[in-house]
């Protein structure tokens, strides 16, 4: 009897994988990508199947009603139809959320099942007025709610960590009235009322506080109670001056009110994104059309500039970046 040559075997045991993925991506709907920016390495690929077969058991709840944080973000588009991915991974965290809310301004006629199971888990499905672009992930919840706890911002298209909440809430603790996020830029300024062009910022590379550090809400922001007091208290105003960019809105308020941001670690963190969520993305119109340059000048006042100079001058790490 002849014995079967062992890269032949190989062939097949890869063969027989990949048509087992193409079965679960197809009739499952167990996410993948091969190319572009959601491509799956081989570590992410293994946790997002842990998620995947997570969402079809767990039973265990995605919340903490005795935790004080609320966490909030919003999808559209194509894209509800992944979000689940993102919030699975929150909800498998060492730390919980007290809520987590997607809010949803295009009423979807029938929530698909990953996300009908997440909502027996505590996950809070609510309707959003059209018009608000990226604001829909925390401003219907400032209008609404009388702020009471740290409210963390995120997106629907990244895979979070285990320890994502956990590590913000801990850096919250150690640094009171402060934005922490796990990934900042450091703002760039030549002189005391001109930023450098986005695209040239610095990555923050100290977990320290500072008003020349710019959160970016992609991995994750904790705003503190009294900000969400002074966001509420500027309202809609924020549609006359960055209208696609949150990040820079919530930067801006920081800065005017007193409220620096901390990195939660000595450098920026940024995950995998859900498979298939990049097909539509605000980055590309948002920076590689120069369009946060055009908002951050509709945006910053005399007051908010010279509290970003007053750090950023004084920053070797910030002024030292070629633009």
């Amino acid at each position: 009897m002849h014995s079967i040559p062992r890269h032949a075997l190989a062939r097949v045991r890869r063969a027989a994988r990949r048509a087992i993925r193409v079965a679960l991506v197809r009739f499952g709907g167990l996410p993948y990508s091969e190319k572009g920016p959601d491509a799956l390495t081989p570590e992410t690929a293994a946790d997002v199947r842990s998620l995947w077969l997570r969402n079809l058991r767990s039973r265990v709840r995605l919340i903490d009603p005795a935790a004080h944080e609320t966490v909030t973000l919003t999808s559209f588009g194509d894209r509800v139809s992944t979000a689940w991915l993102a919030i699975e991974s929150i909800g498998r965290g060492t730390a919980l959320p007290g809520r987590i809310i997607l809010w949803l301004e295009t009423p979807v006629p029938r929530l698909g099942r990953k996300l009908r199971r997440l909502q027996r888990r505590g996950l809070e499905i609510l309707a959003a007025e059209p018009g608000l672009g990226p604001y829909t992930k925390f401003w219907p919840y400032l209008e609404s709610h009388e702020p009471d706890g740290p409210l963390v911002t995120c997106d629907d298209d990244i895979v979070y960590p285990p320890w994502w909440l956990e590590r913000l809430r801990g850096h919250a603790v150690a640094h009171e009235n402060t934005v922490v996020a796990h990934r900042a830029h450091r703002i760039v300024m030549d002189e005391p009322q001109a930023f450098r062009p986005y695209r040239g910022w610095a990555p923050c590379l100290t977990n320290e506080p500072g008003f020349d550090h710019f959160a970016t809400s992609v991995s994750g922001q904790l705003l503190p109670v009294g900000l969400q007091h002074e966001l509420r208290r500027r309202g809609r105003t924020f549609l006359q001056h960055a209208p696609r960019a949150d990040d820079i809105w919530i930067d801006f308020v920081a800065a005017e009110a007193g409220y620096p941001t901390a990195q939660v670690a000595v450098a920026p963190a940024h995950w995998a994104f859900v498979p298939g969520s990049q097909v539509v993305t605000l980055n590309s119109s948002n920076v590689w059309a120069d369009a946060n340059d055009s908002q951050l000048r509709d945006t910053h006042t005399p007051r908010s500039y010279a509290r970003i100079w007053s750090d950023a001058r004084n920053s070797t790490e910030g002024r030292a970046w070629p633009g």
